[in-house]
């Protein structure tokens, strides 16, 4: 089977809303990555969901063996090709408007949830992606990371928001197909971030939904050996390809300084180097700043793009 990733386009520019407004009973599928090591979590997630309507339901395997659940399609890669790859393989493999991702360790809460979803798309064309509330396993509060919604909730419930968790979100298959979808090569860590800075910049929005609730098992960042050094490569990466001149040595700055403040041994600073000088290297997508506007958007938001 080919895993030949799909070709990455941009926008040619800004449109309006009106201009790209979804007409009609929105279609909706769920698709769920998996690398084939948590089988019990991925049936009891696959249970929840088979009286949810969706028009299509597709696991990507990445790098595991064949799961074969019944009623899904299933797409399976000889190896991992990283998490933004395996969810772009996912919208460029189905057909609806809007695209649900769900990590397979997901429990989910809400029993409308699809439902929660699309209403939220037909009411705000505008809408590129939808965080959802991914709260600790068993009703904890959600990790920190996972709610990027600083401000209050407008009139109709959603808060507008620069990121969303990737654990559970859903996208405009439109929207995420006209900013060229995500960058592949990231693999893992802010590949949220960049993919929402693309989507703010070319006039979609980036919102969050607590009613729209899943559950996921509390997890550390570094759980990864690799992370240290990966995320460090990433944010250089994003601020490269991203920010306007003036900002990247500022946001590598400000980057480097995070990270070695995370460290607490002299390996792991040693991971951070190395990946702060991966950054530097040639960013796997063309530069392309946002503008002004979107940098005092997400600034306004509380989270200015420097951090």
């Amino acid at each position: 089977m080919s895993t030949k990733k799909p070709t990455r386009t941009r926008a040619s520019g800004k449109q309006t809303s009106e201009a790209r407004s979804l007409s009609g009973n929105l279609t909706v599928a769920v698709v769920v990555l998996t690398t084939g090591n948590r089988d019990a979590q991925l049936r009891a997630l696959a249970k929840l969901l088979d009286d949810q309507q969706a028009v299509e339901r597709l696991l990507i395997v990445n790098g595991g063996a064949s799961v074969q659940l019944k009623g899904w399609s299933e797409t399976v890669l000889p190896e991992n090709i990283g998490v933004p790859a395996g969810r772009s393989l996912g919208a460029t493999s189905c057909t609806a408007d809007v695209v649900v991702y769900l990590d397979d360790d997901c429990a989910l809460v809400s029993d409308d949830l699809l439902t929660r979803v699309v209403e939220r798309f037909q009411q705000r064309p505008e809408l590129g992606v939808l965080g959802f509330r991914v709260q600790s396993t068993g009703g904890g509060a959600p990790m920190r990371r996972w709610t990027p919604a600083k401000s209050l909730p407008e009139s109709d419930g959603l808060s507008l928001s620069v990121t969303f968790p990737g654990g559970g979100h859903a996208i405009c298959r439109r929207a995420f197909l006209e900013v060229g979808g995500y960058c592949d090569e990231i693999f893992f860590k802010h590949e949220e971030t960049y993919l929402s800075w693309r989507l703010l910049d070319a006039g979609w929005e980036v919102a969050y939904d607590d009613s729209c609730v899943v559950e996921h098992p509390s997890t550390s960042e570094g759980r990864h050996p690799t992370a240290l050094r990966v995320g460090a490569r990433n944010k250089v990466w994003i601020a490269r390809m991203a920010l306007p001149a003036i900002l990247v040595p500022v946001s590598v700055a400000i980057t480097l300084a995070r990270y070695v403040g995370r460290c607490r041994r002299a390996s792991e600073v040693m991971q951070v180097g190395i990946g702060i000088r991966a950054g530097f290297r040639r960013p796997p997508d063309p530069r392309e700043p946002m503008s002004w506007r979107t940098a005092w958007l997400l600034s306004k938001r509380g989270r200015p793009p420097v951090l």
